[in-house]
């Protein structure tokens, strides 16, 4: 899933609970919900570089926290 998609779906989820926060420190994108809910992604890992392949293990490229 892209960065934009991931952003957009926490966006779209959490709208509706309060505030959200967001920022970008360095290569981390992140948004954080007034509910306690936040994510928080590197921008500058290639989408394509996160998905595990057979000889390749997943790069954890994004965390999420609570949600609502």
């Amino acid at each position: 899933m892209s960065l934009l998609t991931e952003l957009d779906a926490f966006f779209t989820d959490h709208r509706q609970c309060g505030d959200l926060d967001a920022g970008v420190d360095g290569p981390i994108v992140w948004i954080a919900c007034e509910c306690g809910a936040s994510i928080a992604r590197r921008a500058d890992v290639d989408d394509a570089l996160a998905r595990p392949t057979a000889d390749r293990p997943t790069i954890q490229a994004w965390t999420a926290a609570a949600s609502c």
